[in-house]
């Protein structure tokens, strides 16, 4: 490929354009979703701190509340989790320096965050 084609490319890429017609010639790209690798946590230890006392379907892992926290969270603040199940955004909330609560319908769960808490 031609280092004009190359840049051409890289061009549509970058500005998300789909096809670009040079002439008679149709320049035709897929392009891939953008990927945020600071959100690829299939490395890490999701059973940190009090994450590891229990299991429960669907939990939701720690990096993910505490990404969260980072990115929104206001140290000091407060957090309301109104389905917080095992609590998890809760731990992550007072280990970031937040005020928090939490809801949940059911009962053993309720308990599990309490104790997590």
């Amino acid at each position: 490929m031609l280092e004009t084609e190359v840049q051409l490319l890289e061009l549509i890429q970058i500005t998300g354009i789909r096809a670009l017609t040079i002439g008679k010639t149709n320049l035709s790209v897929w392009n891939p979703k953008y990927k945020d690798e600071s959100w690829d946590f299939r490395t890490a230890d999701t059973k940190e701190y009090t994450h590891c006392f229990h299991t429960y379907p669907a939990m939701m892992i720690p990096q993910i509340a505490r990404e969260l926290l980072n990115q929104y969270g206001v140290e000091g603040e407060w957090l309301l989790d109104p389905y917080c199940g095992t609590g998890t955004s809760l731990v992550e909330a007072s280990l970031f320096g937040m005020h928090s609560v939490g809801c949940d319908i059911n009962p053993l769960v309720r308990l599990i965050a309490t104790a997590k808490v």
